[in-house]
């Protein structure tokens, strides 16, 4: 049973003191105790405290940083890693290192990018990319969640986008027969996938997400160029309209002459028309 345990930073644990007689606990997760003993205990929980680690192996191979795209989403300066027409997150930092329970990875990948889903392979040359590259990132050593479902009328499995499952590397090499609360996950060490319950099992995560178009890109591009160069003209229409107010702020001075203050010429007149009364 020890085996199946490894750090939080994905390496196997080569001292195990649980082998030693310490089996009586049960669950997932293990705690030490304040007589140096290691026992297991659920993951959920609570201890009084704990220690944290910072991993200092950060290095990124050689075919991990080849594969980088710009259209692939990215978060916190972390990219992820395209093949074909998809991209890939393999780096735990992106999961902050944590183990998840299916429920939990559907949430977890919609917060790295609202496109990104649960791992889903398609075929065998997908599959062989994905083995190898788990088997590079030194933060996965046991295994990856697989988005494979269960259909609620038959049982049957499928991915999680509805599709079904036109290809698979069981461990046993044929279908395994479903039953209540089965998920699937693919081995870090040799690809091959393997049922287990989708509630009570922890692992790692692997998000995948389409590329992005360089189309949409483009037109983002675009769209981005026109808006600065509308509000530019409108600034500068702005300014040419109130040049002048802002170089004369009294504005200019207009003369009408009213109807109630005649002039000279206008008194001439009206002392002649009476003068021709009169006489």
């Amino acid at each position: 049973e020890g085996s199946t345990f490894e750090w939080s930073d994905g390496s196997e644990p080569e001292y195990k003191p649980w082998e030693s007689g310490h089996l009586d606990s049960t669950g997932s997760c293990v705690f030490m105790d304040t007589k140096g003993f290691w026992k297991r205990a659920s993951c959920d929980s609570v201890s009084e405290g704990a220690i944290c680690y910072a991993s200092q192996n950060k290095t990124t191979s050689p075919n991990q940083q080849e594969n980088k795209s710009n259209l692939c989403p990215q978060k916190n300066g972390r990219s992820w890693i395209r093949f074909r027409e998809h991209c890939y997150a393999f780096d735990m930092g992106l999961y902050n290192w944590s183990v998840f329970t299916m429920d939990e990875t559907k949430s977890v990948c919609h917060q790295l990018d609202p496109s990104a889903t649960t791992l889903s392979i398609k075929d065998s040359e997908e599959n062989d990319f994905i083995t190898r590259q788990i088997q590079e990132e030194h933060g996965i050593t046991g295994r990856i969640w697989l988005g494979i479902v269960q259909d609620s009328k038959d049982n049957s499995l499928q991915w999680s986008d509805g599709s079904n499952l036109t290809y698979a590397n069981w461990i046993n090499k044929n279908l395994p027969v479903p039953t209540h609360d089965k998920c699937a996950i693919i081995s870090s060490k040799n690809g091959t996938w393997i049922l287990t319950s989708c509630s009570k099992s922890h692992s790692r995560l692997v998000c995948k997400a389409p590329m992005r178009s360089s189309r949409r890109v483009a037109a983002i591009v675009i769209t981005v160029i026109f808006i600065l160069l509308l509000i530019g003209g409108i600034v500068w229409f702005l300014y040419k309209k109130n040049k002048w107010r802002w170089a004369n702020p009294f504005g200019r001075v207009h003369y009408e002459r009213s109807y109630n203050e005649p002039s000279d010429s206008d008194s001439t007149v009206m002392i002649s028309e009476l003068k021709e009364f009169h006489d």
